[in-house]
């Protein structure tokens, strides 16, 4: 169990470190207008599919834990709760996104029929709350994680993380909080998710080590396997 979580959470990493490297890369820019389609469709796409590479596995993390009760049932419950609804905020937050570029597109331009937005508005700010919904799932897994073995510091890291994000990401709309607070506290939930993937593959590979090869044992010594009749 160690290993498969393990490399989950490498996978969450990998999508995080990701979706940082496209924030800082990249401007979040629509087009509208011009004889070409918007190359936001699919110059945005890596940023969605970071976004879901990082909530898929978490919720693959939650449900292999919570097989195992390494923790009380409701702590692992909430675990997959919080992280199905914050997949389900990100397909919102998607379609939102993608019909709001569509709709640029048809903006500006004589030869295309103007497009409404098609998704609520309601339905569009609730998309972007998923970081408030990872980041309980962050403090809720880091605490069961320990029973694994995870170190008590990197599974720290993971809950102040996690409530970090909980408290600050309400007030995302605030320009210190939104350039300075949230990266770092990105930041700190890669290197937990990274730190943390790396700690339990090694735990299972030493596991596997110490584990006793019963079956070359037997084969090994066949006069304790010869009839007695013999």
């Amino acid at each position: 169990m160690a290993r498969r979580v393990g490399w989950l959470a490498l996978v969450f990493a990998v999508s995080g470190w990701g979706f940082l490297w496209f924030a800082i890369s990249r401007a979040n820019i629509f087009c509208g207008g011009g004889p070409d389609d918007c190359p936001s469709l699919i110059g945005e796409t890596p940023r969605y599919l970071a976004v879901f590479g990082m909530l898929v596995p978490a919720i693959a993390i939650s449900v292999v834990l919570d097989r195992h009760r390494l923790v009380p049932r409701f702590l692992s419950i909430s675990a997959i709760v919080l992280s199905a609804i914050a997949l389900a905020a990100a397909v919102a937050m998607t379609v939102a996104a993608y019909d709001y570029m569509l709709t640029s597109i048809a903006s500006g331009r004589l030869d295309l029929p103007d497009r409404p937005l098609l998704v609520p508005a309601v339905i569009r700010g609730l998309g972007g709350l998923w970081p408030l919904f990872v980041g309980g799932w962050m403090t809720l897994t880091s605490l069961q994680l320990v029973r694994l073995g995870v170190p008590v510091a990197i599974a720290g890291l993971g809950v102040l993380a996690g409530f970090a994000v909980v408290l600050t990401f309400p007030f995302a709309a605030q320009w210190f909080v939104s350039t300075s607070l949230l990266p770092l506290e990105l930041i700190c939930s890669l290197v937990w998710a990274t730190v943390t993937g790396v700690c339990l593959l090694a735990a299972g590979r030493e596991g596997d080590q110490h584990r006793p090869d019963t079956r070359s044992s037997w084969t090994n010594r066949p006069s304790e396997r010869r009839s007695p009749n013999a």
